[in-house]
């Protein structure tokens, strides 16, 4: 079992103060340059890591934030531990680091315990890493990465405020 990314594209328009998701979760191809370059997650060695996980932004967008939680059930649940878990479960994760959520003192939300180095990037900032990944010659075939950042500019080039959120998983 390796490592993988879950990559969001948000977007708010000019006037907007809130970001939406664009085409739900992505995943353009586990790479493990890539996960180094953009976050430094595996061991390519801190030469190829351009920017360091900043955590998740505190304007993140609905849909990007419900793919980051689990929900708290009362009861046993045999829908997956992606989905729904106890809160015997949710308070052993907390001593782990991860962040149980409460609406009117009940514990609903915890986020997922196998996902890490959480960060999000911008449009310049992507871009930058695009073309570092893309310098490597043996890159130049594996196109999933550049159509996001097409994408990306697709937005801009629209007057919209553009970003990618992502983590990883184990």
């Amino acid at each position: 079992m390796g490592c993988d990314i879950h990559m969001y594209i948000e977007y708010k328009k000019e006037k907007s103060s809130s970001w939406v998701n664009f085409g739900g979760k992505l995943n353009p191809g586990r790479d493990y340059l890539m996960f180094a370059i953009i976050s430094g997650v595996r061991d390519y060695g801190k030469e190829y890591t351009m920017f360091n996980p900043k955590g998740l932004p505190s304007d993140l967008g609905g849909f990007t934030n419900a793919e980051n939680l689990i929900y708290i059930s009362d009861e046993v649940c045999d829908c997956g531990a992606e989905v729904a878990c106890t809160l015997k479960s949710a308070i052993e994760w907390e001593k782990y680091g991860q962040k149980i959520t409460y609406n009117q003192g009940k514990a609903t939300w915890v986020t997922h315990p196998d996902w890490h180095s959480h960060s999000y990037l911008s449009y310049d900032e992507y871009k930058q890493v695009v073309y570092k990944y893309y310098s490597f010659q043996d890159r130049i075939s594996k196109l999933e990465y550049k159509i996001v950042l097409d994408i990306m500019k697709s937005f801009i080039y629209n007057k919209c405020s553009v970003r990618i959120v992502f983590w990883f998983d184990n």
